[in-house]
């Protein structure tokens, strides 16, 4: 007959308990930098999140990237974001984010293509149409544009009613009405 191994056992539990720990923190981190980056401290936010273990989530260089981007280091920000890309491609956010760095460094043509694969991972994803727009905008192709926008205002309205992406949706029909089209 087979003894029980208590001191296997504790083990195990201990360094389950480790890990749930570790990720715990990690969740905590990400918290603490997404409320950062809401407040506009890019900077507090790279320092929360810059020395933390990626392992294998998506979540760590996501905003580690987005908050590069806001800082306006675009190197960093699409070296991140392709890391975050090879352990999630299925987040239309991720690809958008890279489609704003393209747009960045004024290739609004490499920014459509992001924007494809944002839509085709998920066709409700509001900010990429907003995104495809002020591409389209700087491409000189005004009817692509106003479409563009007019996907954003449609699927913005279905996907909710938060106070940012009222400001966001109001923001768009002023650009519009101004554009004179």
């Amino acid at each position: 007959m087979k003894t029980f191994n208590y001191r296997t056992l504790l083990a195990g539990l201990l360094l389950c308990s480790a890990v749930q720990a570790a990720a715990d923190r990690v969740d905590d981190r990400i918290a603490e930098a997404a409320g950062a980056l809401e407040r506009s401290d890019h900077a507090a936010a790279i320092r929360m999140l810059e020395n933390v273990e990626t392992g294998s989530r998506w979540e760590v260089p996501f905003w580690l990237g987005t908050a590069h981007l806001l800082e306006g280091n675009l190197d960093e920000a699409a070296a991140l974001l392709d890391d975050a890309l090879t352990l999630e491609s299925d987040l239309a956010d991720l690809w958008v984010q890279r489609a704003v760095i393209a747009q960045e460094r004024g290739r609004p043509q490499v920014a459509l293509q992001f924007l494809e694969v944002a839509l085709q991972v998920d066709s409700k994803a509001s900010l990429a149409y907003l995104n495809a727009a002020v591409a389209y905008e700087s491409l000189g192709d005004a009817e692509s544009a106003r479409g563009a926008y007019g996907r954003f205002l449609r699927v913005a309205a279905e996907a909710g009613d938060s106070n940012r992406m009222r400001r966001l949706r109001r923001d768009v029909l002023n650009r519009i009405a101004a554009s004179g089209d």
